[in-house]
Order: C-alpha cells, then sequence, then structure tokens
C-alpha cells in the first residue's frame, strides 16, 4: 500500500480494532490499511458521532465554549504573523471554531460534511456553513487562511483536498493545519491507550 502524502511504500506496523496500521518507510505518516470513498463521511461523521460518543463526542454541544475559545485562541496566536481576513474554516461542524475567529475580527465561511451540524451553523449561529466536503467544494473565492483544525486525517483524498485547499488560498495566504501527533508528549504518556 502506497503512502497517501508522499506515494512511497508503507510496511504493517501493528493492528488496532481490526485495521492494520502502517507507516511510510520515507515520510513516516501512519494510517490505516483502508480506502477511503465518498461515503467515508457519511459513514463515519454521522450525527451519532457528534452525540453519541464512540469515536466521536459524547456530547459535542456541550463543547461550545471550549471550541469557541479555541477559534478565539488561534486567532489571536496567527495575528504574529497575519492580520485578520477572510477564513474558510474547513470541517466547521456546528460552526463554535468559526464563531470564536469572527469575535477576533476575522470573516469567514464553513464547510462541514454533516447536515445536521452545518444546519445549526447556519441556523443557530447565523453562519455561512456549505454542506459538503473540501474535495466536493466549489466556490471562486480566494481566502486568506484555510483552516483544517483536526480534519486532515478524514480526507477521503488528501491529494485532491490539499490541491483544492491550494487553489482557495490566495497568494500570500496560510494554511492552519492541527492534526494528530504520535511522537507529541500526550500521545508518549498514554501509549497504546491514547486515543489515536
Amino acid at each position: 500500500m502506497k503512502c497517501p502524502i508522499c506515494r512511497k511504500e508503507t510496511t504493517r506496523l501493528f493492528l488496532k480494532h481490526k485495521w492494520w496500521i502502517r507507516e511510510c518507510e520515507w515520510c513516516t505518516h501512519r494510517n490505516a490499511e483502508l480506502e477511503p470513498t465518498p461515503l467515508h463521511l457519511e459513514q463515519v461523521y454521522g450525527d451519532d458521532y457528534f452525540d453519541g460518543g464512540g469515536s466521536g463526542y459524547v456530547d459535542y454541544f456541550g463543547e461550545a465554549k471550549l471550541l469557541r475559545q479555541r477559534g478565539q485562541w488561534y486567532a489571536c496566536k496567527l495575528r504574529r504573523h497575519m492580520q485578520p481576513g477572510r477564513l474558510l474554516d474547513v470541517g466547521a461542524a456546528a460552526g463554535f471554531i468559526l464563531q470564536g475567529f469572527l469575535d477576533k475580527e476575522w470573516q469567514g465561511d464553513g464547510i462541514e460534511p454533516n447536515v445536521m451540524m452545518a444546519n445549526h451553523a447556519k441556523e443557530a449561529l447565523h453562519l455561512s456553513v456549505c454542506t459538503t466536503s473540501l474535495e466536493d467544494y466549489e466556490n471562486d473565492a480566494q481566502y486568506d487562511l484555510v483552516s483544517m483544525i483536526q480534519v486532515i486525517a478524514h480526507f477521503f483524498d488528501l491529494r485532491q483536498a490539499m490541491k483544492k485547499a491550494s487553489t482557495l488560498t490566495r497568494s500570500g495566504g496560510h494554511l492552519l493545519i492541527e492534526t494528530w501527533n504520535y511522537k507529541s508528549l500526550t500521545a508518549r504518556f498514554f501509549g497504546k491507550s491514547w486515543h489515536e
């Protein structure tokens, strides 16, 4: 199996919940031995992902305040590198992180494949959130910042998603990517009990 990032060979490391975890020999990226399809988003990130625990959230809406603060935190941190501008929040869910950015003078849109979450963002928070995946997103807009907070591992076609993010980012713009790091202090501390 080829690495979804660099297309080099991968090797099996260990079995986790019936899936082999593979590691790229060149870039050390790790991924599950499966070929996601466009239906992957609907199957994995249905409504129960946000309200059923398991591999998702026990109560996503209960974390609204924390998520909004996380958006504000990122907006403040980014001031060292850029002024507030136009943002595209990929995987916006119910819009809480996007709302945090807007609290700090950003303007923005969101993309969210889960209909219930996107509807909450639109109806309850009055945010501009489109129900789609990044791979399928159609828009000629240019953004100063494209954020992918805890979503990059969920793309069914990583190369297509990153190409789309590149075309949506204006010249001189930025990508904000937050993802898991199996070499992090948290991962090392929890070892085999680390959630990822």
